[in-house]
């Protein structure tokens, strides 16, 4: 459960200047349905007032923290932003109603790696170092593609590693 003090720090970014919309196939704009946007296929985005979009890159363990990242989409869509969710979890998520943008597979992928090999070796420090590593690759392609105005993640010790070290490959002025 989210405590107020938290739903009010979810809505602190709104106070900042957000970056222009682009259009791309990539974004459909919904503004006044959010519940329908936690099945849509496609990137959730919603304009502001202003005609601008605020798209917060999601990063989380899935198959874990699928529960924790699904309330924490629902809330930033209801507070008017754009979701893109990454997803760090080593195993299949379960359960997941809404579209994952980019899938471990392809994350583990980007650092030379094949995610099924990792797992049927149940090395879990070298599993954990492949998502780090292939993450830290692909966020700063994706930000140049999509241009987030914020990333937030969600994750154990393990989940937090991973979702840090990317974070350190952005750029100062995306919100962290």
């Amino acid at each position: 459960e989210f405590t107020s003090t938290y739903q009010l720090r979810t809505s602190l970014p709104i106070l900042i200047e957000p970056k222009s919309f682009k259009e791309t196939d990539d974004i459909s704009v919904s503004p006044d349905s959010v519940d329908s946007e936690l099945n849509s296929p496609r990137l959730s985005a919603s304009l502001s007032k202003d005609g601008k979009v605020r798209l917060v890159c999601i990063i989380g363990s899935l198959d874990s923290k699928r529960a924790e990242n699904e309330e924490l989409r629902r809330l930033l869509l209801k507070q008017g932003f754009a979701t893109f969710i990454i997803d760090v979890g080593t195993f299949e998520p379960k359960d997941i109603n809404y579209h994952i943008d980019v899938k471990t597979e392809q994350i583990v992928a980007a650092a030379g790696y094949d995610l099924e090999t990792l797992r049927q070796l149940r090395n879990r420090p070298k599993t954990v170092n492949a998502v780090k590593a292939g993450l830290a690759k692909e966020i700063i392609e994706l930000n140049n593609k999509y241009a987030f105005d914020a990333v937030i993640g969600m994750g154990g010790s393990n989940g937090t590693d991973i979702v840090t070290s990317a974070m350190q490959q952005l750029p100062e002025t995306i919100i962290k």
